[in-house]
Parts: structure tokens; sequence; C-alpha cells
């Protein structure tokens, strides 16, 4: 885990392991993380700045679950993050005919 880099709004990406989310993190904050295709590598949340309308606001990526009943540490450290957040960003891979996988995101509060 990182320090804090703003005091302006946290907006978590959350979503299903394996969906893209670190890699979309890392693209957004400048911030490297480890992306990988197997579920669990991103067990503890790391922090990022991200510039939107002339604003800073932290960016957390989020450890990937599939329940808001944990079944396992990472799934713990998601569920745990709910609470600490103001905006939600929640990364979603759609599979369309022909196997294209397209990733949606959806903001919530």
């Amino acid at each position: 885990m990182s320090e804090s880099h703003s005091n302006g709004k946290k907006i978590l990406m959350m979503g299903s392991p394996n969906v893209g989310k670190s890699a979309l993190f890392s693209r957004l904050t400048g911030t490297h993380v480890v992306a990988s295709n197997y579920s669990g590598t991103t067990v503890e949340f790391v922090r990022g700045k991200l510039k939107m309308d002339g604003e800073t606001a932290e960016l957390i990526d989020v450890p990937g679950s599939y329940s808001l009943d944990p079944t396992n540490r990472a799934e713990e450290v998601a569920v745990d993050m709910l609470k600490d957040g103001d905006l939600i960003m929640a990364a979603v891979v759609l599979v369309v005919g022909g196997g294209l996988n397209h990733m949606l995101l959806a903001f919530g509060l």
C-alpha cells in the first residue's frame, strides 16, 4: 500500500478479478502495478493520482472480488474498501458474439 496522494475525492476501481482494472489503473495514473491473467495478483490496494477537469482525485486499484461475501483475503480487502470511497468505478468485461471482449465502466456513489 502506498501513501495517499490527494485530498480530493477517492475513486475505487472495483470489479471481478481479471477484467483489466490494474492495467487501466496504470494507464490512468502512470503508477506501475503488476497485472496478470490470473486471480489474486492484486491482494492489497494501490493508490494513484488522477486529474479530471482540473482537479486531482485519488484513484484506488482494489483487489478483484466476485462477491460482497468474502471468501479470501483479496475479497476481504475489497469489501473493507467500500466504506472509504466517494465514487465507485466498476470494471466489467462483456463477451460479445464472436468472442470479442469489451470493458464496460460503470460509476456509482
